[in-house]
């Protein structure tokens, strides 16, 4: 059962077109180990604006 299951999350990865673009991009490449991924519940919330003060100090004079 474990192999399927291996078997099975290798087959649903190497379908992913990112993971198909590099397979196919590199001859001879191949899937040789998986990990699972931690998903969070939600996504974090944005950063508010108001944080940084009196703006970006990176942002241009004119556009703050």
């Amino acid at each position: 059962q474990d192999s399927s299951a291996r078997a099975q999350r290798e087959a649903e990865a190497a379908a992913h077109p990112l993971v198909k673009a590099a397979l196919e991009a590199f001859p001879g490449a191949r899937i040789i180990g998986m990990s699972e991924r931690a998903v969070a519940d939600s996504e974090p919330p944005l950063p508010d604006p108001d944080d940084y003060g009196e703006g970006d100090p990176d942002m241009p004079e004119e556009d703050r």
